[in-house]
């Protein structure tokens, strides 16, 4: 029996997971915990009934579990990536939108590879300062933020995140003051009539 019968209280796949890449070093780790019982009465932890004192042994190796899969940047049902693989996939969104945006006339040029903040994602969008992300559960109000200190430093322009999930389109962020303001102008650039939804 491994350590992983402990774990009764994680999702089947979890257990599946952990089964086959983590028992032995589970084992390891929690080794006092286990046999912290008496040891002329090591089958009695395996078979009875649980006391207060085995669940709570379960408890604790329950926590190391989730921690280490957590420590291993591994989430079970969802994506979670190490860092390495983090930054290729931003890369991979930065040099995708620069595309697009060229396709339609923009100027535009992605950053360095790794800069850590020392330029903007993307370079020469006319009064829009951006923020690239390409993840599948972005915490947009956390980019946001992030947005605007880079546009309050760079200078460049709105703060405006560009952002997209896999088998998605991009889609746009920005406050709402801001979106006011682009949206004035466009209309106001448009001649008479023509934003109305007229068609005579």
């Amino acid at each position: 029996m491994t350590c992983i019968g402990f774990a009764k209280g994680i999702s089947a796949r979890q257990r599946t997971w952990s089964q086959h890449y983590l028992p032995y070093l589970i084992w390891g780790m929690c080794g006092k915990l286990m046999y912290q019982r008496e040891a002329d009465q090591p089958q009695k932890y395996w078979s009875t009934p649980c006391d207060k004192r085995d669940k709570r042994a379960k408890s604790q190796i329950r926590h190391i579990l989730l921690s280490l899969l957590s420590l291993l940047s591994l989430e079970i049902g969802g994506e979670k990536m190490s860092g390495r693989t983090s930054q290729r996939k931003g890369r991979a969104g930065e040099l995708e939108l620069a595309k697009i945006l060229q396709t339609h006339g923009y100027d535009v040029q992605p950053g360095q590879a790794v800069s850590y903040g020392a330029e903007p994602d993307i370079t020469g969008l006319p009064h829009i300062h951006v923020e690239c992300k390409r993840n599948e559960r972005l915490n947009i109000h956390a980019a946001m933020a992030q947005a605007e200190r880079d546009a309050d430093h760079f200078q460049d322009g709105l703060p405006t995140v560009f952002h997209r999930r896999n088998r998605s389109n991009w889609m746009v962020t920005m406050r709402l003051t801001d979106w006011l303001t682009l949206y004035d102008k466009a209309i106001a650039a448009i001649p008479s009539g023509r934003h109305t939804g007229d068609s005579g």
